[in-house]
C-alpha cells in the first residue's frame, strides 16, 4: 500500500511498485488508509510522514497495536535528519524512504520487505502449529483435556448465566485394555481414531468433543438436557457396534462403550461437580453390564461455587 497526498507522487510510486511486479494499492491519506488497511490488510505499507488527518507515523503505531500478520512499514520522508529517522523507528517503522524516488532504492527495500515479512510468516505458523500441539489430542485430532477444560467452563458459564440445561457425557471404551492386549496398540489407538471421529461427526458445531485421557471422551452440549444426552449417545453406541473393526491380521472385532450423562443444574453447579456425577452414573453403567448409556440420578447433590 502507498499512502500519499501528492496525486503525482502517489501514482509514480505505484506504477513503480507494479513495474519492480508488485500488487499495489494506493490511499490519499492516513485516515484513508487506517480503513483500508483494516478491511484488506497489506504485506509493506510505503507512508508520506506529514498528512492531513492521521500522519506517517501515528499511522505506523496504528499498524503495529492491530493484531494480525505482520506488515513491514517504510515511512517516505523529505526529511533527511537522523532525528526523525529515530522518531519514525520509534513509532515501529522497519525503514525509511527519502521522497526522491530512487527506484534502486524502492526495490532493495521490497526486497528486504519480502525476507521479513516472510519470516514473520514462517514464525506465525510454527506457533499456530505449536498451538495446536497445546490445545489438540494429537491421535484423534480432538480438543485435548486442558482445551476442553476452558472450552466446557465457558458454555457451562454461559448456561449459567442464560438459565439454561448443559450436559456433560463422559464415555469410555469397552474391555479397551483386551483390544490393546490381543490385537495391539496399533490396532487399539485406531479404534480411538475412528470412536473420536465417529463422535464429532454425531454431534453439533457448537457442542465440545474432547479426548479426556486414555480410552475416555468428553463430550458438553450447550442448551440439552441429560434425557437428550442419552438419547443421543444411544444412537452413537448403536452406529458404533455396526462399525467394522479389525486386527492388522484381518481378524474382525467388534467395539461398545460404556457413557454417563450429568445436566447443569440438576446434578452439579461447577464442571468438578458434574463430571463426578457422570462419572459415577458411567461406572453404574459398566456395573449394569457394559454397553450402556446411564443418566445421573436426579437426587445427586449438587455443588455450590
Amino acid at each position: 500500500m502507498v499512502v500519499e497526498d501528492g496525486r503525482t507522487s502517489r501514482m509514480m510510486l505505484k506504477s513503480a511498485v507494479e513495474r519492480l511486479g508488485h500488487e499495489c494499492m494506493t490511499a490519499a491519506d492516513g485516515t484513508e488508509a487506517w480503513e483500508l488497511f483494516r478491511s484488506q490488510g497489506a504485506d509493506v505499507i510505503i507512508s508520506d510522514w506529514l498528512m492531513p488527518g492521521i500522519e506517517g507515523p501515528e499511522l505506523c503505531r496504528l499498524v503495529r497495536d492491530h493484531p494480525g500478520p505482520y506488515t513491514y512499514f517504510v515511512l517516505l520522508t523529505a526529511f533527511g535528519d537522523r532525528s526523525h529517522a529515530l522518531e519514525g523507528m520509534q513509532a515501529g517503522a522497519d525503514d525509511y524512504l527519502s521522497k526522491t524516488l530512487d527506484v534502486a532504492d524502492l526495490n532493495l527495500r521490497l526486497i528486504a520487505a519480502e525476507r521479513v515479512s516472510g519470516l514473520h510468516k514462517r514464525l506465525a505458523e510454527q506457533d499456530a502449529r505449536l498451538r495446536a500441539l497445546a490445545e489438540v489430542d494429537q491421535l484423534t485430532q480432538l480438543a485435548n483435556r486442558h482445551k476442553s477444560t476452558e472450552m466446557l467452563t465457558h458454555l457451562l458459564s454461559l448456561a449459567r448465566r442464560q438459565h439454561v440445561p448443559f450436559s456433560l457425557m463422559v464415555i469410555d471404551v469397552d474391555h479397551f485394555k483386551q483390544v490393546n492386549d490381543r490385537y495391539g496398540h496399533a490396532t487399539g489407538d485406531e479404534v480411538l481414531r475412528r470412536l473420536g471421529s465417529i463422535l464429532r461427526r454425531s454431534f453439533r458445531d457448537e457442542d465440545v468433543v474432547a479426548r479426556w485421557g486414555g480410552e475416555e471422551f468428553l463430550v458438553g452440549m450447550y442448551g440439552m438436557g441429560s434425557g437428550d444426552g442419552v438419547t443421543r449417545l444411544y444412537r452413537i453406541l448403536d452406529a458404533v457396534r455396526h462399525e467394522e473393526f479389525q486386527a492388522l491380521d484381518g481378524e474382525p472385532f467388534a467395539v461398545t462403550f460404556s457413557a454417563g450423562v450429568a445436566e447443569f443444574p440438576v446434578h452439579g453447579l461447577d464442571l468438578q461437580s458434574l463430571y463426578h456425577s457422570s462419572d459415577e452414573a458411567l461406572y453404574a453403567a459398566k456395573d449394569a453390564g457394559r454397553a450402556r448409556v446411564f443418566a445421573a440420578p436426579s437426587e445427586s447433590t449438587s455443588v455450590s461455587l
